[in-house]
């Protein structure tokens, strides 16, 4: 079997999509789920992590 390449920013906004949808965020290997508004606002940081990812690969690209 052959492994498919990832992209994580790809896994990091489903995350938050369903963070903002659901209202709930769970981390693989954690019991606990963040919740409500904190749920969202663990969202907006993984919509801002995804993009100084987007940020700094355009940066290196262009370099």
């Amino acid at each position: 079997m052959k492994d498919e390449p990832v992209d994580i920013r790809d896994v990091l906004l489903k995350m938050a999509g369903k963070a903002f949808i659901d209202k709930t965020v769970t981390f693989d290997g954690d019991p606990h789920a963040y919740t409500g508004e904190a749920a969202v606002k663990v969202g907006l940081d993984i919509v801002d992590l995804v993009e100084r990812f987007d940020r700094e690969f355009s940066y290196k690209k262009n370099k």
